[in-house]
């Protein structure tokens, strides 16, 4: 999966990406008496916020399309009423079906990938670390719910249902017109 190009999150040097860089960062302000036991939380935050972030972002974008895509079938049905170019319309409406189902996979996708992230803030330390990065100007982060499966199948079912429901539809149409 491709995450969407966001400029990571960094306080006090760490950035939560690269773990060597972080170990080697902790380790000097260590030795130079400037750590401290938050420096963990701090990398432990910007590790999980980092990665969680874009992954959102993603899904947010996916969750976008799939709704155009869902919008867009049920405007090409619609259009078929007044076609006319009957023909072309339908196939239309059938491409609309087609790319639904695809935007509906990759949403799942993206949304799995999110969901896979699970960002905590539950102790002292990780919560000031958290409200450092918002101070920032940061977005919150909310983990999304682990039913991005079920949604998916859900949909898929409905638009399924309704598209083959449309099928008979349309067939009982044609054979009028065959008749």
């Amino acid at each position: 999966m491709q995450d969407t190009l966001i400029t990571p999150v960094t306080l006090d040097g760490f950035t939560g990406t690269d773990r060597a860089t972080d170990a080697e960062h902790f380790h000097h302000r260590a030795v130079a008496g400037t750590g401290s036991l938050n420096d963990i939380a701090t990398i432990d935050v910007l590790t999980r916020y980092n990665l969680l972030r874009p992954r959102l972002a993603a899904e947010l974008h996916a969750r976008q399309e799939r709704d155009q895509a869902l919008r867009l079938v049920e405007e090409r049905w619609e259009a078929l009423s007044t076609a006319p170019a009957w023909l072309a319309a339908h196939h239309a409406y059938v491409v609309a079906v087609a790319d639904a189902r695809i935007c509906i996979d990759i949403w799942r996708d993206r949304a799995e990938a999110a969901a896979e992230v699970r960002f905590i803030a539950d102790g002292l330390a990780e919560i000031a670390v958290y409200e450092r990065i918002l101070d920032a100007g940061h977005p919150a982060v909310v983990p999304l719910p682990d039913n991005t499966r079920q949604t998916a199948q859900m949909l898929l079912a409905n638009l399924e249902q309704a598209h083959a429901y449309r099928g008979r539809l349309t067939a009982e149409t044609l054979a009028v017109v065959a008749g």
